[in-house]
């Protein structure tokens, strides 16, 4: 095993409401040009705060983080002599301009408007075809050079943004003790240290001990404590937790998920959450913690059977194409401390799907 040990930040990570107010000067300091890429439905607010004529210049997101999409960024912050990318939208918004500013090698800036991925603080670009589906992963050469958190930004976006963010910042501390407990190398490289595996730890405890509580204040539109320490949680912690020790069953079975066309319409955490429940069924974990966990995502709304991401029953050809990627040679889930085998995954999938049924009749019948 590589004996050297390491750990990565972005440069700066800076959260609290009304931050995107000093947008201009945080990009451009000292007056260089600055391209934003923004998402559809942030477009205008970030034009608004751009002076006309000034040096910061916006683009759309074409809506998917393809290599094509990245090409067509970096072609035109070089035309326009951009000394800094800034991404402004949610995941796939942020890590294109990321894959970008890496061609130009620019520094990059993350203005996440949704608390729904753990991307803003990564290293890490994923990229998709234009099938939506995974097709490979970018790790740049540098991390962020600023994360912009904007408390009442990421607030106005739906409650269900914030509620996948808590499953992939969930997942971080799991995957975290899997990878621990195979002795499998950080995401980053090298061993995993005591400091990144303790940040994982604490992503999901905070999720764990607050979710519930940021979930009710932001559906009423209220930055409490609780919302601030979820942000964080989902946005930073679980960023370099996971970086600073590395991926598992949670996010295998998430990409898996993804060749499946009927799972478009659901977020990344949403697909992660179900993934969650199988990695715990693989490492057979504790009737105790699967009721709390099962429990604890459903009252986020988030899925814990296939029929709520949209699979209510899968063809065969679907189940090939999920377990070609879940447990390719080059997948994560072979970061358990385990035998991977595409039945033994089969078999953990169908039975953490038949406990999130079984789950779902007896909340019913207690409600009733």
């Amino acid at each position: 095993m590589n004996p050297v040990q390491s750990l990565a930040f972005p440069h700066r990570y800076m959260q609290g409401p009304d931050l995107l107010l000093r947008l201009p000067e945080l990009l451009s300091p000292g007056g260089e040009e600055a391209l934003v890429l923004a998402s559809p439905s942030f477009t205008e607010r970030v034009r608004s705060m751009c002076r006309e004529g000034g040096p910061l210049s916006v683009t759309t997101f074409a809506g998917e983080c393809t290599r094509q999409e990245v090409d067509r960024v970096a072609e035109l912050a070089r035309t326009r002599k951009a000394r800094v990318l800034a991404g402004a939208g949610g995941g796939k918004t942020l890590d294109c301009a990321k894959a970008a500013a890496d061609a130009l090698g620019i520094p990059v800036v993350i203005i996440p408007t949704t608390a729904s991925t753990d991307a803003p603080c990564t290293a890490v670009a994923v990229l998709y075809n234009e099938s939506h589906e995974v097709s490979g992963f970018l790790v740049t050469a540098r991390h962020p050079s600023l994360v912009l958190a904007d408390t009442r930004v990421i607030l106005s976006a739906p409650v269900r943004f914030l509620a996948a963010g808590m499953a992939d910042a969930l997942a971080t501390g799991y995957e975290a003790a899997s990878c621990v407990a195979s002795g499998a190398e950080a995401y980053s490289g090298g061993r995993i240290t005591e400091t990144g595996l303790a940040l994982a730890r604490l992503a999901s405890e905070t999720v764990l001990s607050w979710g519930e509580q940021a979930l009710r204040d932001a559906a009423a539109g209220r930055i409490t404590e609780a919302v601030e320490r979820i942000i964080e949680a989902n946005i930073l912690l679980s960023g370099v937790g996971f970086e600073a020790t590395n991926l598992a069953a949670a996010h295998s079975i998430h990409n898996g998920l993804t060749r499946i066309p009927r799972t478009a319409p659901y977020l990344h955490g949403e697909k992660v959450a179900f993934g969650i429940l199988t990695g715990l069924v693989l490492n057979r974990a504790p009737e105790e913690e699967l009721r709390r966990v099962y429990r604890f995502l459903n009252a986020l709304q988030l899925p814990v059977t296939l029929e709520q991401l949209g699979l209510p029953e899968l063809t065969g050809q679907e189940w090939e194409d999920l377990l070609d990627t879940a447990c390719g040679p080059h997948s994560l889930i072979h970061n358990e401390p385990m035998e991977i085998t595409r039945q033994g995954v089969r078999e953990a999938m169908e039975e953490a799907d038949a406990r999130g049924k079984a789950f779902l009749g007896s909340s019913a019948e207690t409600r009733s």
